[in-house]
């Protein structure tokens, strides 16, 4: 700024704005683009972050916005939390032990487990198979009767005796073949797909909500 005003300081002031147009240029184009980076930093930060009640990961089954939609507005009208606030996200493609999967991106992989460990992963369908891999890299789920009484978990099973996903004779989730996820994803007798809920997730509510609404039969909220 001071080299500035002494090679400007014999100029009048269309000279001295020429002169700086000129040769600063440059410096004035990276400040103008250093602001707008900073304006919208602290806009994602304070007005324009996406407020969740609610996030749901699904793991290996095919990338289908319109379907999570589906799912995320189901859900919606049996919990009364706003569309908006929830989230489904189908984006998660990922290789591990000996399911290797062709044309994926890795990151997937890295997105999955920093979603987890910072707590924004509320609940999850994913393989059973990838469920004891997640286990073996410590990650830990919470047991059913964290979310509803064990009384209220029978009373949802009914007659389905393969409704819920036993761990050790633990409740550890529900099998999505018995639900009405059925309709929605790809079935694998061999690997069957279970729901199940991080014990990172922050919003355990409308954790318990998600549980009873997978167990619920009534056409209205998209069951069987």
């Amino acid at each position: 700024m001071d080299d500035i005003k002494v090679k400007t300081k014999d100029m009048d002031r269309e000279a001295a704005v020429e002169y700086v147009m000129n040769y600063y240029w440059y410096h004035i184009l990276l400040g103008v683009l250093s602001a707008g980076l900073l304006v919208l930093g602290i806009y994602h930060v304070t007005w324009g972050r996406k407020k969740v009640d609610f996030s749901l990961a699904v793991v290996n089954q095919d990338i289908n916005y319109e379907r999570d939609e589906r799912i995320r507005d189901g859900f919606s009208v049996f919990s009364g939390i706003p569309a908006k606030n929830i989230q489904a996200d189908s984006d998660f493609l990922i290789s591990y032990g000996d399911v290797q999967l062709e044309g994926i991106n890795e990151s997937a992989y890295d997105k999955f487990f920093f979603s987890w460990s910072a707590g924004t992963m509320d609940a999850a369908v994913m393989p059973e198979s990838f469920y004891h891999y997640c286990k073996k890299q410590r990650g830990r789920f919470l047991e059913l009767t964290s979310l509803q009484a064990q009384e209220r978990l029978k009373e949802l099973a009914g007659n389905r005796k393969n409704l819920f996903f036993m761990d050790n004779g633990k409740y550890a989730g529900v099998y999505a073949d018995q639900t009405y996820l059925d309709s929605e994803y790809q079935r694998n007798d061999a690997d069957r797909y279970v729901a199940v809920f991080p014990e990172t997730g922050k919003h355990k509510e409308a954790a318990g909500m998600f549980l009873e609404y997978l167990c619920v039969t009534n056409v209205q909220y998209g069951g069987k």
